[in-house]
C-alpha cells in the first residue's frame, strides 16, 4: 500500500489535446466522405471506414490522457511533499510526460495504418472466394471475412498497448535520471486505481481517523 496517498485534484485535458481531438474528427470525415465520393469500393476497400473510425477513437482517447498542466498543478506538489526536487529534475519530470504524450499520438496514428493495411490486404484477398460458385469456398471465405471486417478493431489497442510498453523502455532509458519521480508517480497511481476499486478502503481510513479524534 502507498502509505503517503492523497487525493489529487481531477484530472483534466489540456485546450491542445481538445484541439487535437477535432482535428482527427475532422479529417476522419473529410477521408470517409471523399472516398465515398471515389466509389463504393474505393470506400469500403479503401480507407473509408477504418481509418476514419479509428481516427475518432485515437482524438477521444487523446483528450483522456493527464495534461501537462496537471502534471505541473497536481502531481509535481505532491511529489515535492514527499522528496526534495531539483528544478532540473521538475523540468525534465514534465518533458518526460510532454514527449512520452506526443509519441503515444504518433504511434496511434502507426497503428492506425497498419490496421488499414491488414484490412485492405485481407478483403482484397478474401473477395475473390465470394465470386465463386463453390460452396465450401465460400463460407471459408465469408468466415474469413468476418475475421477481417473485426480484426482491426481489435488489433489497434493491442499495438498500441505494446508500441507504448516499448516507447516507455526506451524513455526511461533517457530520463533514467528522475526514475525515482516516476517511481512515485506509478506508485500513487496504483493506489489511486486500487481505492477507486474499493471504496470502502476510503471509508474505512475516515472511520479511523474520526477514532482517534474521539
Amino acid at each position: 500500500m502507498f502509505e503517503a496517498f492523497r487525493q489529487l485534484g481531477p484530472k483534466h485535458s489540456s485546450f491542445e489535446q481538445k484541439i487535437v481531438a477535432i482535428i482527427h474528427l475532422i479529417v476522419a470525415v473529410l477521408i470517409s466522405v471523399i472516398l465515398f465520393n471515389e466509389g463504393l469500393d474505393t470506400w469500403f476497400l479503401g480507407a473509408g471506414i477504418v481509418t476514419p473510425i479509428l481516427l475518432i477513437i485515437q482524438g477521444f482517447a487523446y483528450t483522456r490522457v493527464e495534461s501537462s498542466s496537471w502534471y505541473r498543478e497536481q502531481m509535481v506538489p505532491f511529489i515535492s511533499e514527499l522528496i526534495t526536487t531539483t528544478e532540473i529534475e521538475t523540468d525534465r519530470y514534465l518533458q518526460y510526460h510532454r514527449r512520452s504524450t506526443r509519441f503515444v499520438l504518433v504511434l496511434g496514428w502507426l497503428a492506425i495504418l497498419i490496421c488499414q493495411w491488414v484490412w485492405t490486404f485481407g478483403l482484397t484477398v478474401v473477395m475473390p472466394f465470394f465470386a465463386g460458385d463453390d460452396f465450401i469456398l465460400r463460407l471459408i471465405g465469408e468466415l474469413v471475412g468476418y475475421a477481417v471486417i473485426f480484426s482491426p478493431f481489435l488489433l489497434y489497442p493491442v499495438l498500441l498497448i505494446l508500441f507504448i510498453l516499448i516507447l516507455e523502455k526506451l524513455l526511461l532509458s533517457k530520463y533514467e535520471d528522475i526514475r525515482h519521480l516516476i517511481d512515485i508517480e506509478k506508485s500513487w497511481t496504483k493506489e489511486n486505481i486500487r481505492r477507486t476499486k474499493n471504496p470502502e478502503l476510503i471509508q474505512n481510513e475516515n472511520d479511523l481517523q474520526e477514532s482517534k479524534w474521539d
